[in-house]
C-alpha cells in the first residue's frame, strides 16, 4: 500500500477516528502522515491506547492486509464470515444472559437464606 494512500480510519474505533480527523483539521490524512505522528502524541488523543497504537502502527508499516486477517477474502467469503461471527455473537449473548439469570437466582436464594439466619447484609 503506497504511503500517499489515505489512512483507513474506518478500521479504528469511532473515538479514535474522530481524534485522527481532528488532528488533521477535519481531513483524512495519508498513511505517511499518520506514520509520522509519535506514539506519545497518539497516546494523548481520545480513543487511543496501547492496542489502538499497535493497530495504527501495523497499518502504517504493512498496510491493511496485516491489520486484518479477513482483508484477502472474496465478497462471498467475507459475507459468510460476517454471518458466522454475527451468529456466534448472538449465541454468546444468549449464553451470557442465561448464565446471568442463573446467578441472579442463586444470589436471591443466598440472600433469602442469610435473612432466615439473621445474617442479612446491610
Amino acid at each position: 500500500m503506497p504511503e500517499d494512500d489515505l489512512f483507513p480510519i474506518e478500521l479504528l474505533r469511532l473515538r479514535a477516528q474522530e481524534s485522527i480527523l481532528a488532528e488533521f483539521g477535519g481531513r483524512r490524512p495519508s498513511i505517511a502522515e499518520v506514520a509520522r505522528i509519535p506514539d506519545a502524541q497518539l497516546m494523548k488523543l481520545s480513543g487511543f491506547g496501547p492496542s489502538t497504537i499497535r493497530q495504527v502502527r501495523s497499518i502504517t508499516r504493512s498496510g491493511i492486509a496485516t491489520s486484518s486477517e479477513i482483508a484477502g477474502l472474496t465478497n462471498a467469503e467475507l459475507l459468510s464470515v460476517h454471518g458466522g461471527l454475527t451468529h456466534e455473537l448472538t449465541c454468546l449473548r444468549d449464553e451470557f444472559h442465561q448464565r446471568e439469570l442463573e446467578l441472579r437466582a442463586r444470589l436471591r436464594a443466598a440472600r433469602h437464606e442469610l435473612r432466615v439466619r439473621g445474617l442479612a447484609p446491610k
